[in-house]
């Protein structure tokens, strides 16, 4: 695959980031653009506590906030592993789920959709149980802190 035209680093917690993804969603295929969506947690850095890691929260399945917007970054890292095309289509259902259709990042809401866009379930439902996601979240967040991202979307 050849190498993205327009990194954007993005919170699932920012409806700018989503208000974003809808115009990028909008112009790629005419200005013939790839995107590639990179995770940012907003929460991790603006955290006051410094030992604080968002990648090593225990999931409350009340928050609405999906833990603070880790479910749904782990949920889009499974989606990944099903290729770049299902986790987009994954990416915008979610976005789309929350600011547009005001649901909250639950377990139901991830379900859905993963199934609206088109995902394996099973296999989605596996991926988002290995802990090897949370370690990747660390890592896609460290790298957009080296490039000196702090707002999303960037």
């Amino acid at each position: 695959m050849p190498d993205p035209d327009v990194i954007v680093y993005y919170d699932y917690l920012c409806p700018f980031a989503w208000r974003g993804a809808e115009l990028a969603e909008l112009v790629r295929e005419d200005l013939g653009l790839t995107f590639s969506w990179r995770l940012f947690s907003l929460v991790q850095s603006n955290r006051t506590d410094p030992d604080y890691q968002i990648w090593n929260e225990k999931l409350d399945h009340d928050d609405p906030t999906g833990t603070r917007g880790l479910l749904p970054f782990l949920a889009s890292l499974a989606a990944r592993r099903q290729g770049k095309d299902s986790e987009d289509a994954f990416r915008l259902q979610l976005q789309r789920a929350r600011f547009r259709d005001h649901s909250a990042y639950s377990c139901m809401t991830v379900n859905e959709a993963a199934a609206a866009a088109g995902l394996d379930l099973a296999k989605f439902s596996a991926d988002l149980d290995d802990p090897e996601l949370r370690t990747q979240l660390a890592q896609e967040h460290h790298e957009a802190e080296n490039l000196n991202v702090f707002g999303t979307p960037t």
